[in-house]
């Protein structure tokens, strides 16, 4: 597995459990590659923190949540800015 599907696969499975092999490769991948492990620490940080600050602010009002587009695109933007740092 390279670290770009990796990243792909780290960020989907913040929203839903991964598939059984997909999410076995992942495993096996961060055993071996550091920057994805840091990348995994990193998205679930701020996954929790966007969490505790929607529920600070009225997580449960659907206007506070972050349209899928704007997600996709800031996951991309992530995506593409690990790519860069390998």
């Amino acid at each position: 597995m390279i670290c770009r599907r990796a990243a792909e696969l780290i960020s989907r499975a913040l929203d839903s459990p991964l598939p059984f092999f997909p999410r076995t490769g992942l495993e096996i991948h961060t055993w071996v590659c550091g920057a994805c492990r840091k990348y995994r620490r990193q998205l679930g940080t701020l996954d929790d923190a966007f969490a505790e600050l929607f529920a600070q602010a009225g997580g449960d009002d659907p206007e506070a949540r972050l349209p899928e587009n704007t997600k996709s695109h800031l996951q991309s933007l992530v995506s593409d800015h690990l790519e860069r740092e390998q």
